[in-house]
């Protein structure tokens, strides 16, 4: 009971004042200044209806919890977003903040097996209702039957909890309750934020390709590149979570270790423009998809879902990508040839398009040979073969320091427009009033998709329109990207100087192996998708090439980036 609101705990979706909750919220302070009132209970709340979603998107099929196999099979679920209002009288005592700490309790209740859930007449109607199995209906039995009568109150302590949670209260997440769902802000929403299009990126110091074990130290660089690029093509603020761990030598240390990555955004940018955030949660494992038991990298999910639930409700479009990423804006300015140099004229055309979510297929650059240097002395140890090979082993390559890796990498082995089959690995700008739920490359969840059978057809923008379960295009919203006249996508993905031992034997025509290293091919030479991976491409004399670059890039965009790189380094 919070200011005399009661909050009602039901096995009944009629009777429960909170539709879809799994934990009970304790806000408790221990500071004598606090009065007897230093204790408030509310109950959390979900974003949105997971079940209902994966109902809707012809999910039902499966479980929402698998007792055997991968524990997150479905992108959906990847992130369970959920919210714990704060009460009033908490929000507003500004001198004790501090003080208040937050208990999650889990309210526990059987897990949902063999495709049982919770639907009612509310969330379906009634013309599909009546056709849903018994287990995905009616009533979730709350407590099982028990031998001896256990109280509420008994099994509420023995529930276990997450305890003493510091409340961090410059977030602009928090809110005082009562609060509308902690879903995104109507799309309709007047309100003036302060920012167009914002960026957030999840990155460290040194990681590892999935499955490789050569670390990869460029990320200092990269960072620097990146941040600076973005600014250039019009986006107004980047989010930058850190997963930089403090080496084993000084993690059971008392001495103050900081980021090299913090270290440069610290020197080069302002808080005006870059947010800071460490997140230096571990990788446990980092697998290739294809391995018996794949990696999965919780700490980037949860950094991007952070991002958009924190940040999302301050801009018009967001995009969460890596520092290997760039966002090319590609649309002509009606200036001859010339092409636009920031992102804003292109989003507010889609805007005015209704569109929601802008797709980008991704491929990777190669790094140009003639922008390679040898190493002659491998101190890192960076060069060792890994297994064997047939081939005559050389000295490694490495990128030269004084060329920016954008330039280096600016070389696309798949010439744009790139192949559906790209599309997989995806990478998208979207407005977060209307994706609820992202992962990675794909919008999993967006606001229409949430409304149940009576607020959709309300709201349907189709007239005579019928409640139906399947998810419509425009609840979708979404579009490519023509990636020579609106937008595309470079990445810059490093290589491992050892994959660059055996070129001569492999980066030539007709060889049957990958070539790690990019040669240029020129702008007659025609692509052909069939082909690429034969090695036939050559240029006008007949030599071997693979990749062609992106001239917008090189001849406006990257001089643009490194002119600003030079002057921020002499500014210093």
């Amino acid at each position: 009971n919070a200011r005399n609101n009661t909050i009602r705990i039901s096995d009944s979706v009629e009777l429960a004042t909170v539709p879809e909750t799994r934990f009970i919220c304790h806000f408790h302070s221990r500071d004598s200044s606090c009065g007897p009132g230093g204790s408030f209970v509310t109950f959390s709340e979900f974003n949105f209806n997971y079940e209902y979603v994966l109902w809707r998107k012809r999910k039902a099929y499966k479980s929402m919890f698998l007792e055997s196999g991968r524990d997150v099979e479905q992108f959906e679920l990847s992130s369970l977003l959920f919210s714990c209002p704060v009460p009033r009288d908490v929000a507003t005592a500004e001198t004790k903040q501090n003080s208040w700490k937050l208990d999650l309790v889990p309210i526990r209740t059987p897990p949902r097996r063999n495709r049982e859930m919770l639907m009612t007449l509310n969330h379906v109607g009634p013309q599909y209702y009546e056709h849903l199995a018994d287990n995905q209906k009616g009533t979730l039995v709350l407590f099982r039957e028990k031998k001896e009568q256990v109280s509420l109150a008994e099994m509420l302590v023995s529930a276990g909890r997450w305890a003493n949670l510091p409340l961090c209260w410059n977030s602009p997440s928090v809110k005082a309750a009562p609060i509308d769902r902690v879903g995104a802000p109507p799309l309709s929403s007047a309100a003036p934020k302060p920012h167009y299009f914002v960026a957030c990126t999840w990155t460290a110091a040194n990681y590892f390709r999935r499955g490789d074990a050569t670390a990869i130290r460029d990320s200092e660089k990269r960072l620097r590149e990146w941040i600076t690029f973005h600014k250039l093509v019009g986006l107004d603020h980047v989010y930058v979570y850190d997963n930089t761990n403090p080496p084993e030598s000084l993690q059971n240390s008392s001495e103050g270790f900081q980021s090299p990555l913090k270290q440069v955004v610290e020197k080069y940018f302002s808080d005006e423009f870059v947010t800071y955030i460490p997140w230096p949660c571990k990788v446990c494992s980092n697998n290739r998809p294809n391995h018996p038991n794949p990696g999965e990298r919780s700490s980037q999910y949860a950094a991007e879902s952070s991002c958009r639930e924190r940040f999302g409700a301050q801009t018009e479009w967001m995009s969460f990508i890596d520092i290997d990423e760039f966002l090319v804006p590609m649309m002509p300015s009606g200036d001859g040839e010339k092409r636009v140099t920031s992102w804003k004229p292109i989003l507010e055309q889609k805007k005015r398009d209704g569109l929601h979510v802008l797709k980008m297929r991704s491929s990777r650059g190669k790094p140009r040979v003639e922008m390679m240097e040898t190493i002659h002395n491998d101190t890192d140890n960076v060069c060792k073969a890994i297994g064997s090979s047939k081939f005559p082993e050389e000295l490694c390559l490495r990128p030269l320091p004084s060329q920016t890796l954008l330039r280096v990498y600016n070389c696309e082995y798949i010439r744009p427009p790139k192949p559906e089959r790209f599309q997989r690995a995806m990478k998208q700008i979207y407005r977060p009033a209307f994706v609820l739920s992202h992962y990675v490359h794909y919008s999993t969840i967006t606001k229409p998709m949430t409304e149940y059978y009576g607020r959709k057809l309300a709201s349907s923008q189709q007239s005579n329109a019928k409640f139906h379960p399947r998810v419509e295009d425009w609840e979708w919203g979404d579009t490519f990207l023509d990636e020579l006249e609106e937008g595309c996508l470079s990445h810059t993905k490093s290589i491992v100087p050892h994959e660059t031992m055996y070129r001569s034997s492999i980066c030539k025509l007709e060889s049957n192996q990958a070539c790690p290293l990019g040669y240029q091919c020129p702008d007659s030479t025609e692509f052909v998708d069939k082909l690429h991976q034969k090695n036939v491409f050559t240029d006008q004399e007949g030599n071997y090439c693979n990749c062609w670059i992106n001239h917008h890039l090189e001849d406006t965009l990257i001089p643009l980036m490194e002119e600003e790189l030079q002057l921020s380094e002499k500014s210093r």
